[in-house]
């Protein structure tokens, strides 16, 4: 977060305050072949899997990578057999471009993602309106 000034963010559940995943956005150093890049992404106890969680979290994220920091274009690489995330990218009206393989590292080895894009220009049509929120980010009374 100190060298890029944004990074993903602690997901706690309201109602119990335990920790439930992350989201945000980051650079993706390990996929080099990508980069320069921002990436949205989400991690998320299966426990809550199915809660909208990752949909809301990468919608606030991607809404500051816009409206606050002034990007260009975000994109996202969840794993290619992942039905779930690969919804989850799909309905924050990313793009499919194509599937990549991500090589090994010394924690895992090599993963198969589907690489998203979405720019600034196709999230701010396309933006979803929140109940606190306009098309446009203006408070609603």
């Amino acid at each position: 977060m100190e060298r890029c000034g944004f990074g993903c963010w602690l997901a706690q559940e309201c109602e119990t305050g335990r920790t439930i995943g992350y989201v945000g956005i980051s650079v993706p150093t390990f996929f080099p072949a990508i980069l320069p890049a921002v990436e949205v992404g989400w991690r998320f106890d299966p426990t809550v899997w199915g809660r909208g969680y990752a949909v809301e979290g990468a919608r606030a994220a991607l809404d500051q990578s816009f409206t606050t920091l002034g990007l260009d274009e975000v994109c996202s690489l969840p794993h290619a057999h992942n039905p779930r995330s690969l919804r989850v990218a799909e309905g924050l009206g990313m793009r499919m471009v194509r599937e990549v393989l991500i090589p090994a590292n010394a924690r895992r080895g090599e993963v198969l993602a589907t690489f998203f894009v979405i720019t600034k220009a196709e999230w701010l049509a396309g933006r979803p309106v929140s109940p606190t929120r306009g098309r446009r980010g203006h408070t609603q009374a």
